[in-house]
């Protein structure tokens, strides 16, 4: 089964990149096993680059409609995955998140925004956006494709390019987001298994020193997953609830 990727860039991202041969990113899902994942790839499939320290004690919270919980993680070094691992599965439902500051990268402050979608069937998703998070997506998912509202500070993103990518590193298509932040992909473009969405934002206006060192702008990157189930996969996420 081919899976796909959702790569959300803004233009200003590749300044920070330019030079490095391959950039990677902190990626929050569930493993085959229902546990919860957090580890540092270029993409959801590459799980075994190793983990920066300054990411080593990343705290992921577990936000449901009615609490928040943080979720206990392990660092795992294994010949199949590197990054942090709860030892035992997750409730597939609510919102996975987390906020990691990497540090000064090139004299950019760079911090990793994460979340996933945990529920299997999209009419489970949050769909208010979440408090006190900068960066953030909110997904919609029905049988006409997939919406994606992108928020920074709690307000649209807008003009953003939207690329969709299937994990073989096939271009699916193209959008851009409108005045509310929202870039469309239709049902087609959209194939089974695990998405992951990636935004990079780099605002110019932070400023401020880390360990000593200035900064005059900040990089936020986000990456958001979830799983694009098939309708027997949903309907035992609903029955594992």
């Amino acid at each position: 089964m081919k899976r796909c990727k959702i790569t959300l860039a803004v233009v200003t991202a590749a300044v920070l990149f330019t030079g490095t041969a391959r950039a990677h990113f902190a990626w929050l899902m569930f493993d085959n096993d229902g546990r919860v994942c957090y580890f540092f790839g270029e993409s959801p499939a590459d799980r075994t680059y190793h983990m920066p320290t300054a990411l080593s004690e990343t705290k992921v919270q577990q936000a449901t409609a009615d609490q928040s919980d943080t979720v206990a993680l392990d660092l795992v070094d294994e010949d199949d995955y590197v990054g942090l691992r709860s030892a035992k599965p997750a409730p597939r439902s609510g919102r996975l998140r987390a906020k990691s500051v990497y540090g000064l990268y090139q004299g950019v402050m760079l911090v990793y925004h994460t979340q996933n979608n945990a529920g299997l069937d999209p009419a489970d998703w949050p769909q208010a956006a979440a408090e006190d998070v900068q960066l953030q997506a909110v997904l919609t998912k029905d049988t006409d494709g997939l919406q994606a509202k992108v928020l920074w500070e709690g307000k649209p993103l807008a003009g953003v390019d939207v690329t969709l990518y299937c994990e073989d590193g096939h271009n699916e298509g193209t959008a851009t987001t409108n005045s509310e932040g929202i870039a469309k992909f239709d049902a087609a473009t959209v194939e089974p298994g695990l998405n992951g969405l990636l935004v990079n934002y780099t605002d110019k206006n932070a400023s401020g020193e880390w360990q000593g060192k200035p900064y005059k702008s900040a990089t936020h990157i986000l990456t958001a997953t979830f799983d694009n189930a098939a309708a027997d996969d949903a309907t035992r996420g609903d029955a594992e609830k």
